[in-house]
């Protein structure tokens, strides 16, 4: 491209003019001219070559997937229609304080599979006077102490409690429902998971750290039933959606993984 220089100007002043209107630099058009320049000599203006311009690729959008909670839904139903878990679930939204409690249309942001999350804490259960009393001990432990402890293993004494044990009106197939299921003795009032020590305790059911079959165990956010109890102070336990909703499994863990209600 060529332009006509105008007289009376200097090179750097008419560069500077072309270079204003014009999208070349002024160290280009210098560069492809004589330093000095007379009335109505062409000027050389270098184009660019649009082949060697580089245009920045757009960036692929992510669109977050957001989802409103409905009527008897869980975190575990949710969980399965992404083809996540509720744990990612649970780490990716905040606003959910307690992996059990949400409401109908609250929104949930839902992980993307390679999404890199900070795992959460679960809440942790306070624990009532009847998980932290301990025992007074008066003497060494004898032999005679630890047969009497070891047959308590398999004794679980009779449960009273104020609710009402007819039926099983947990959710079908979470954990406090295949528990029920398993002991039908125990009342439909005990909530969550996470309550039911405390609440067990409260009605006056047995509860304490030392295992025995045919107990539950309860840990956090979780309950199982106790199969065994293993002379290495590990317990076989039976439970439900630990995986998945109405998936059963067994499990062998430690004794003092959990707390009890007999």
């Amino acid at each position: 491209m060529h332009k006509s220089a105008l007289a009376g100007l200097s090179i750097f002043t008419f560069i500077a003019v072309i270079s204003s209107t014009t999208s070349v630099k002024a160290l280009e058009i210098s560069q492809s001219n004589d330093k000095k320049l007379s009335v109505s000599q062409p000027l050389v203006i270098a184009t660019l070559d649009s082949s060697t311009i580089k245009t920045p690729e757009p960036k692929a959008e992510t669109t977050e997937v957001k989802y409103a909670v409905l009527k008897n839904d869980s975190l575990s139903t949710v969980a399965k229609k992404y083809e996540t878990t509720w744990k990612r679930i649970f780490d990716k939204n905040e606003t959910v304080k307690h992996p059990d409690i949400i409401t109908v249309g609250q929104e949930l942001i839902i992980p993307t599979h390679d999404e890199a999350l900070t795992e959460r804490t679960l809440p942790v259960q306070t624990p009532t006077l009847a998980q932290t009393a301990k025992p007074e001990v008066t003497k060494p432990a004898t032999s005679a102490v630890n047969s009497v402890a070891k047959s308590a293993v398999t004794t679980r004494p009779v449960s009273t409690s104020t609710g009402s044990s007819a039926g099983n009106l947990y959710t079908p197939g979470y954990c406090t429902w295949y528990v029920k299921n398993r002991r039908p003795d125990l009342p439909n009032n005990l909530g969550n998971a996470d309550t039911w020590v405390s609440r067990a305790a409260s009605q006056g059911i047995a509860t304490g750290s030392v295992p025995r079959a045919g107990a539950v165990g309860q840990r956090n956010m979780h309950v199982v039933y106790v199969e065994r109890v293993n002379s290495d102070n590990t317990v076989t336990i039976s439970e439900m959606n630990y995986q998945s909703l109405y998936t059963k499994t067994e499990r062998t863990l430690p004794a003092n993984y959990f707390t009890y209600i007999y």
